[in-house]
């Protein structure tokens, strides 16, 4: 992920993505990852506590939202439903639901109707014509 030309706090610069230690790399994607972090903020190579805790919570701060927005344009994307049979998917989604529901009588009768009554939604909106 590249971070180059963040601003930390009050418009001090951050260094670049490519200048960062590996250890900084590491707490990073640790926060990343997990949501936690160091509390000392001891990845950042310089500076007291209070300067090191203001550049990390700016760092640590870009470094989520640009993964948040990686993670929102690649789930823009359409989603496409692979040539199945329904059908026979949808009863066998169906089947189990219905046996632990329905009396032995009616089971195969209930399966009939819901095997044609399942309709599979993609992104594309739709309308419904009469």
């Amino acid at each position: 992920m590249d971070f180059e030309g963040l601003s930390g706090p009050r418009g001090s610069t951050v260094m670049s993505h490519e200048e960062y230690s590996p250890a900084l790399k590491q707490e990073i994607e640790r926060y990343l990852q997990t949501g936690d972090h160091d509390l000392y903020y001891r990845a950042w190579p310089e500076g007291g506590m209070l300067h090191r805790a203001q550049m990390m919570d700016s760092v640590l701060r870009k470094a989520l939202i640009a993964r948040v927005q990686h993670c929102a344009q690649e789930s823009s994307k359409p989603l496409t439903i692979p040539e199945t049979d329904f059908t026979d998917l949808t009863r066998t989604k169906v089947v189990p639901m219905v046996q632990g529901l329905f009396p032995q009588a009616e089971r195969e009768a209930v399966v009939d109707v819901l095997k044609k009554s399942v309709v599979f939604q993609g992104s594309e909106p739709f309308s419904l014509h009469f």
